[in-house]
Formats: structure tokens, sequence, C-alpha cells
């Protein structure tokens, strides 16, 4: 079964039964990928529901994440955080960490942990089958990192939380597949 995302491509997916079945699956789809960057990594995303795309927590429901965010911004001082008013980024990790919604989606290089995360959600939830899009399946989304790089069309990278060499080592690997 394909789906179509939003700049018209498909969207590959496959049904597995089994762990064993995921790495296969993953193994096959990222030889088609012709990755000759032994550095480059796909990065998965373990959710309950298969019917669901990939949100942001804050866009699940109506947050109001500006002032939910200055909440967290003005006792986060009392719990021990330092960090400058100014790093947004650093801001939005912490708030992830603790639990809050936030813009963020959590992405890992490991399709096992993307499974374990898809079924503890599940199991955390506590809502009954027929609540999800799609009761019977959980999904594993698999991107590409640099190819999601390149369709954003973003023409430089706006990283703040990182300088000099490290900055310029992934911006060449973004670069480099071009």
């Amino acid at each position: 079964m394909n789906e179509s995302n939003a700049v018209g491509r498909a969207i590959a997916t496959r049904h597995v039964d089994s762990i064993m079945e995921l790495l296969q699956a993953v193994q096959e789809d990222t030889a088609r990928w012709g990755v000759g960057n032994a550095n480059m990594r796909p990065w998965f995303r373990g959710q309950a529901d298969a019917g669901e795309d990939p949100q942001a927590s804050v866009f699940r429901r109506r947050y109001d994440e500006f002032r939910m965010s200055t909440m967290f911004r003005l006792r986060a001082p009392g719990f021990g955080a330092r960090i400058e008013t100014n790093r947004l980024d650093q801001w939005l990790f912490l708030m992830q960490q603790y639990g809050l919604p936030t813009r963020l989606l959590d992405w890992s290089e490991s399709p096992l942990l993307a499974c374990f995360f898809a079924a503890a959600s599940w199991e955390r939830s506590g809502q009954s089958d027929e609540s999800y899009a799609d009761p019977d399946h959980m999904a594993i989304w698999m991107i590409h990192p640099i190819e999601l790089y390149h369709l954003s069309q973003v023409s430089d990278i706006p990283n703040t939380w990182v300088k000099g060499s490290v900055r310029d080592t992934f911006r060449m690997a973004c670069l480099a597949a071009d």
C-alpha cells in the first residue's frame, strides 16, 4: 500500500509481523536508497497508531504553546536549568525532556528503539482499540535524513546549537549527497 505525501511522492508502506521482518525490511529499503556514505543512517519514529501521520505533540490538541513555554521558562531556573534566554532550541529540548508538548518529533537511528516506543505508547495510552485510526497496527516511520534535507529546500542549515567544525561537518554531510 502506498500513500502520497505533501510533495506528491509515494510513501512506501510495508506490513511486518515480527522484529526480524522489521529488520529485514529496513535492510532491503535502505539498500534501494543507493547510499554510498556509510555514515548516513535512516531515522526511525515509533507510533502507537499507524493511521496517524507523525505530528508534534503540541499540534495534536489545542495547546497554548506560548503560555506553556513562557511558564516553563519562568519556572525552570528554580529547578537548576541554566539556558540562555535566546536559545529556543535548547528550551524546546528541555521542555520535550520534561514531557511538555512541543513542536519537536523524537527520531532515533534505531528501528528497535522506535519499535519499543510504538509499543510503549500504545500500552501507556490506555485507549480502547476503537479509538485508534488504525486499531490493528502500530507504525515505524523511516526517513532518509539527507533526502529530507533536500526536500525541505533550505539553502542554509538553520543550525543554532553547534558552531565551528561540527557545523561544517554537518553541512558537508548534507550537501555531499548533491
